[in-house]
């Protein structure tokens, strides 16, 4: 039997695939709830890769979020800082693909993307540090 979180995520999933269609490319759930680390008031991250311009991806946002309960934390993949997605694509858990090439694809851009900007990011915290 499935616990109520799973159903949940489920049916968030259902809501984003109804809404945008043949334009979303994936759907991952990442963050606290994915790596075990939740407390009571965790929130569920997901992060939906949305084919379409800046302002179609924020109408399809705000269209999803006012469909789902306040439990969900729904961002657009390719609008999250590059080290969150490199987060989202490591840790997160693939809920939905419509093709396994072009996520394949957006994968592995998005880490050369961050293998070339870890680097300076490593030089960042190092000065936070002192």
């Amino acid at each position: 039997m499935m616990n109520p979180t799973t159903n949940n995520v489920n049916s968030a999933v259902e809501i984003i695939k109804k809404i945008g269609g043949e334009k979303i490319g994936f759907i991952i759930q990442y963050g606290s709830t994915v790596t075990g680390e939740q407390t009571p008031l965790s929130d569920i991250d997901i992060a939906v890769y949305y084919h379409g311009t800046k302002k179609q991806r924020f109408d399809f946002i705000i269209t999803v979020l006012g469909n789902v309960n306040d439990q969900f934390d729904i961002h657009i993949f390719q609008d999250l800082p590059l080290y969150i997605q490199q987060e989202v694509i490591s840790k997160g858990k693939l809920l939905y693909q419509q093709d396994f090439s072009t996520t394949f694809d957006i994968f592995m851009r998005t880490i050369q993307r961050f293998s070339d900007f870890k680097p300076l990011l490593d030089i960042y915290y190092e000065g936070l540090e002192g």
